[in-house]
């Protein structure tokens, strides 16, 4: 009997090596906004090879209103964000990347990421992650992937959706 589980300690430790190997690992990296314009901030992906800038939906924001650098009110705007987007005809237009051992968001300092969408290759809704470094891992496929994003400056904010394709080999 000791023998038939010494014969099974080699392919055990194989299936977990293959397994911990295949992951991806999520992270994130933040950068200095120096932008005093609330709709002015950085979010990227990089693969460590290549890098994109996902297409933004513009959601809501809050602003100031100026005339000639004077600040003469603020404004609440709600904007149509990805409502009536199809993503599958419009997969072309759609910035990609292909998953590497690393994945890294690129945010500017005053930006988060307040979750993250994930949609199979038909658009559909198939998982949803709180962040993007706490998520289910992806099996290989094509997938539209949205962050939902916030970035506040100064008092006034603005939030969008980062639309990119990720594709997992």
């Amino acid at each position: 009997m000791n023998k038939a589980y010494l014969r099974l300690i080699p392919l055990v430790f194989f299936m977990i090596v293959f397994i911990s190997c295949s992951r991806i690992s999520y992270g994130i990296r933040t950068v200095l906004n120096t932008e005093m314009d609330v709709f002015r901030y950085t979010v990227e992906i990089s693969n460590d090879i290549g890098q994109i800038q996902p297409l933004e939906f513009l959601g809501s924001s809050y602003e100031p209103v100026s005339e000639q650098d004077d600040v003469l009110s603020s404004r609440f705007t709600d904007y149509i964000g990805m409502y009536g987007y199809d993503m599958v005809m419009n997969r072309e237009l759609i910035p990609s990347i292909v998953a590497t051992d690393q994945l890294t968001l690129i945010l500017s300092d005053t930006t988060l990421c307040m979750g993250v969408e994930v949609h199979d290759s038909d658009g559909i809704l198939i998982d949803s992650w709180s962040s993007w470094e706490d998520h289910s891992p992806l099996d290989t496929g094509q997938y539209f992937l949205i962050l939902c994003i916030h970035n506040e400056t100064n008092g006034y904010y603005v939030n969008a959706q980062c639309l990119f394709v990720l594709t997992v080999e």
